[in-house]
């Protein structure tokens, strides 16, 4: 569907005095990304800027004036997915881990992928579960199967050991680490001469040290040459190889510890979904809960050199506080999406609207969730909730899935999987129709009432894919009334899906699993009688298979087709009803000398038409940019480029 389409937009070209900044002059035709910078994971920091890990990319945020700038697949990163950031000093650059254990060294003017750890070895578990920087020439990462030593400067890994069990974090101390594992916190030299890749040099901390018998260590820090660690609810100063309880919570989980700045700082968790706390521990061992009003949910936080704590939240947003005014916040969120929840996009003028996920791929079955609707209105991202938007109150968990603009309007509609359609008028301003206030009804679920499709004809009627509906085909007329009185020639709880007009004014739907339903009202909408209908399937065309995953109208009034094996292109006209003269076509190209049927190996999940009235092809691979008839290949674009 064209809601699906591929926005092509403006690349960011990123540079600045700061480690990257940003710029935004670029040339038309290249891309720029909208990704969420919400909730944050990972947080590091250079001399002038705090650098934190979306899941997607990396937000990077000047200390002193706090400007906002992003680090994305466009400007430094290899891949998405991120999860770990560290910067390195001595390289200006930052370490970057995915989340399938490949990491980046971004530089000024390069970034090299390394994959060794994802690939080398034999190991069962790969996963990267913190990166340090424990010397100035040295990254460490801690792994579920041991530790991984690198050095940024050459590009080179030095020692790898295999413990066999997860290593959650390390710290080092006048020559000396010290690893939290799930044996317990293991300590060796930092020798030349010693083997640091062979297990038996390293030592476990035990009973004879005041250790439990059995203890599990996830959090370990060097604060003012003293090693701190923390077991569940208690945090423990580390000297002369005995151990002292500094901090101890019950009904807490410790979540991190971190000393880049005057003071330790502790993130607590709360076993029993309350609030969680932020501790604070000076050089002379005052400890204290800090700035309780910032941090909800805390997941990492460190201090920069300025007295500035800036922590992440899963409560979204990234806070600042200070060490001076601990009842000072300040809550940072990009000017991005709130979160990847998205299925489809409508553009209207400026605007860029985006539905949140409202139906699984695979099941099509409703995924509620209360997100609503995000969208780009005047350069700025907002959302709209039941919580926060008139015309939308108790109507929480709405599954919004389909969204059509109607250029003459100026109305969105958009499709839910669980209640109906929702209006948003070119106000802004919200309503939508249900069982009850509309034709629309009740489906195979008896409480819900599905909108699986929405088109809008010439005429400004608005049509309906009330899907699995007794009369599953509801049309909007201009003037506000709704009617599902249509042909019985319809079959009575049809599972249809996507529509659409085309230059006939026939209706074409999708149905799950049982090909195409094409519907003619013979521009009489309160005469029943004479309308036509046909369901188009393998067996009377040339579809390759009856599950349609999407339909599309190009400028030349064509019917582009979508499914699991490929494409298949009606060009019917007024003869859509007339089987022996519309069995659609499968269009045959030429790839490296080959001819084939277009796309018959791709699954494909949206079709859009350009100006051009070129096609793009939104597939499980990659996207496919073809010639206006569909027989040139003119640009492929997956995740390599």
């Amino acid at each position: 569907m064209k809601q699906q389409a591929l926005i092509l937009t403006l690349l960011t070209f990123l540079s600045g005095s700061t480690l990257w900044g940003q710029g935004d002059e670029v040339p038309i035709g290249s891309w720029k990304n909208y990704l969420p910078f919400s909730v944050f994971n990972s947080l590091t920091q250079s001399e002038d800027q705090i650098f934190a890990t979306s899941d997607l990319a990396v937000l990077a945020v000047d200390k002193t004036d706090f400007s906002k700038t992003f680090i994305t697949k466009l400007n430094g990163l290899s891949s998405t997915g991120t999860r770990l950031v560290e910067y390195v000093p001595s390289v200006d650059g930052l370490i970057v881990v995915y989340q399938d254990s490949e990491f980046d060294l971004v530089l000024q003017n390069r970034t090299i992928n390394f994959e060794n750890i994802k690939v080398d070895g034999s190991f069962f578990n790969r996963e990267v579960l913190d990166v340090s920087l424990l010397k100035e020439d040295a990254v460490y990462f801690c792994t579920a199967f041991g530790i991984v030593e690198f050095f940024p400067a050459l590009e080179e890994f030095g020692f790898t050991l295999d413990l066999g069990v997860p290593v959650y974090e390390m710290a080092y101390k006048e020559g000396v680490f010290y690893a939290a594992t799930e044996w317990g916190i293991i300590y060796a030299e930092d020798d030349p001469e010693i083997n640091l890749k062979d297990v038996t040099n390293w030592t476990a901390f035990n009973q004879g040290n005041g250790f439990p018998l059995s203890y599990l260590p996830t959090h370990i820090v060097n604060y003012q040459e003293k090693i701190y660690f923390a077991l569940d609810s208690v945090v423990y100063e580390l000297q002369d190889n005995t151990i002292d309880t500094v901090l101890y919570e019950p009904g807490f989980n410790v979540v991190y510890l971190t000393a880049e700045g005057a003071n330790l700082l502790v993130g607590l968790w709360c076993k029993d979904n309350c609030d969680g706390k932020m501790m604070i521990l000076d050089g002379d061992r005052n400890m204290e809960e800090y700035s309780p009003s910032c941090v909800d949910r805390p997941r990492y936080a460190l201090e920069d050199q300025y007295g500035q704590i800036w922590a992440t939240d899963s409560w979204m947003y990234l806070r600042r506080s200070s060490v001076d005014d601990p009842g000072f916040c300040d809550k940072y969120i990009a000017n991005q999406p709130f979160l990847t929840n998205s299925v489809e996009i409508a553009l209207r003028d400026d605007e860029i609207w985006l539905t949140t996920n409202g139906i699984s791929s695979t099941t099509y079955n409703p995924q509620f969730n209360e997100l609503g609707l995000f969208a780009r209105i005047d350069g700025t991202w907002r959302i709209f909730q039941a919580k926060n938007t008139p015309g939308l109150e108790g109507q929480d968990g709405l599954a919004y899935h389909r969204i059509t603009y109607d250029p003459v309007s100026g109305n969105l509609y958009v499709g839910t999987n669980s209640d109906g359609m929702v209006i948003v008028s070119p106000e802004n301003e919200f309503s939508y129709l249900s069982n009850g206030t509309s034709a629309l009804d009740f489906g195979a679920d008896p409480t819900r009432v599905r909108v699986a499709g929405i088109a809008v004809d010439e005429q400004g009627n608005v049509w309906m894919a009330n899907n699995t509906a007794t009369k599953p085909i509801v049309v909007l007329t201009p003037e506000g009334n709704t009617s599902n009185d249509f042909s019985n020639k319809v079959p009575i709880g049809s599972a249809i899906r996507d529509v659409v007009v085309d230059f006939s004014g026939f209706k074409w739907f999708t149905v799950d699993k049982n090909g195409l339903l094409v519907y003619d009202d013979n521009g009489t909408l309160n005469t029943p009688n004479d309308d036509d209908v046909r369901l188009i399937k393998t067996t009377n065309s040339q579809l390759p298979e009856n599950r349609v995953r999407c339909i599309e109208v190009d400028l030349d009034g064509e019917v582009w087709v979508g499914t699991e094996l490929g494409v298949v292109s009606f060009n019917c006209g007024t003869s859509a009803f007339e089987p022996q003269l519309c069995q659609g076509f499968k269009q045959i190209v030429e790839v490296d000398g080959f001819r084939a049927n277009l796309l018959e190996t791709e699954d494909v999940r949206a079709i859009a038409v350009d100006g051009a009235n070129r096609k793009w092809f939104g597939t499980t691979n990659g996207v496919f940019l073809m010639s206006p008839d569909g027989k040139e290949q003119l640009a492929f674009f997956n995740s390599d480029n």
